[in-house]
């Protein structure tokens, strides 16, 4: 994460000019009105957070308790949108039934 932002230490990113640059540099800062459906798939569960001060960026940047923080800020403007976590119960169809629709295909198959 330095590196992204041009620092050489996570210290550095405590500061209020990089602290706006993150920010900026979030999906969560550019969510609009205008913004298409969006389906959010993730190979993790929800829950273990806090994470430790170790956790590396890796983990918490696609963890799917960002896709929950996404999913509010859609639902807010109306933005048709699916969240799937690991292990959450829901159809494992719904990614094709949701690119069916949005893409429309000629064929789709059938639902079984």
């Amino acid at each position: 994460m330095p590196m992204f932002f041009g620092v050489k230490s996570l210290e550095e990113l405590n500061t209020p000019e990089k602290q706006k640059i993150i920010d900026d540099a979030s999906p969560l800062a550019h969510v609009t009105k205008d913004d298409p459906p969006t389906f959010m798939r993730y190979a993790s569960p929800l829950g273990g957070t806090p994470f430790p001060a170790t956790t590396s960026p890796d983990i918490t940047i696609h963890h799917p308790e960002f896709g929950v923080m996404l999913k509010e800020k859609l639902d807010a403007l109306g933005i048709e949108n699916v969240l799937q976590t690991k292990d959450d119960g829901s159809d494992p169809q719904a990614m094709w039934l949701f690119l069916f629709k949005h893409l429309k295909p000629e064929r789709a198959p059938l639902r079984r």
